[in-house]
């Protein structure tokens, strides 16, 4: 296990907001960035009930949505991806990362609600997302036991020119013998392998298509959810991303 979570300076925001070259500049340097209290009490404490009686209504199960949701509507996870702010931070801290201009791009949102046995599941299985920039919101954080800190090996890929070298990438990473490599650096404490402490109304930012990441376990008594918006999808305009995409490479990894 990891012995210190990563803490990287707090961000600061200034007349104008938060300084995207900043931003980027702290994930190049410590695997991540972090905004404390972007998500107002408020709009967190809706998010949690919305979470606990979703959780609830699932007999204590593990519960995952992609994309946004109409149940969702009137919380933050709703509405965040559409609040012109957040989206041109995003790309913002994209092109200021990237040096290139950010395409016009929707983003690909994930509510994870791990809990029960299918949350120890989900956990543990480091992967590459298809988007470069990953924007994290936890919503619930156990505060007891195993809270699930975000685990990040950064810069473990460059961003690749053809889709098929992002297909290859990921399919490697998702092989048993990589899988477990990552998880001899965890239980060895590799300094290479970082670990963020995750508070909820936080914002975090990490390099998402260049990281292989993932979440450690929590108990199975225990909530760990979050809210994950993703931005810009290098391969987009792949006409093979269209023939194999990454969700069906995902069935064909695990043999489903």
């Amino acid at each position: 296990m990891l012995s210190e979570p990563t803490v990287p300076p707090q961000l600061m925001r200034n007349g104008t907001g938060y300084n995207p070259k900043e931003i980027a500049g702290q994930i190049d340097a410590a695997g991540f960035a972090v905004l404390e209290k972007y998500v107002d009490a408020n709009d967190l404490k809706l998010a949690q009930d919305f979470v606990s009686a979703v959780i609830k209504k699932n007999d204590g199960n593990c519960v995952i949505f992609r994309g946004p949701k109409e149940e969702m509507a009137g919380t933050f996870m709703y509405d965040l991806p559409k609040r012109a702010g957040f989206v041109k931070l995003c790309r913002d801290i994209y092109e200021a990362g990237t040096g290139n201009k950010a395409p016009e791009s929707d983003c690909y949102q994930v509510l994870r609600c791990l809990s029960g046995p299918l949350g120890k599941k989900n956990s543990m299985r480091f992967h590459f997302d298809t988007y470069m920039l990953a924007a994290l919101v936890p919503i619930m954080i156990p505060s007891e036991g195993m809270p699930g800190d975000l685990l990040i090996l950064p810069n473990a890929r460059p961003v690749r020119k053809f889709y098929a070298s992002s297909l290859i990438d990921k399919a490697i990473l998702g092989s048993p013998l990589r899988q477990r490599s990552l998880r001899n650096m965890y239980a060895h404490n590799d300094g290479r392998l970082i670990r963020a402490k995750l508070t909820p109304g936080n914002l975090y930012f990490f390099w998402g298509y260049m990281s292989a990441h993932t979440n450690e376990e929590c108990d199975v008594d225990k909530i760990r959810s979050t809210a994950l918006f993703h931005y810009i999808d290098p391969h987009a305009a792949s006409r093979l991303n269209n023939i194999i995409p990454t969700s069906k490479l995902k069935k064909i990894i695990r043999g489903k």
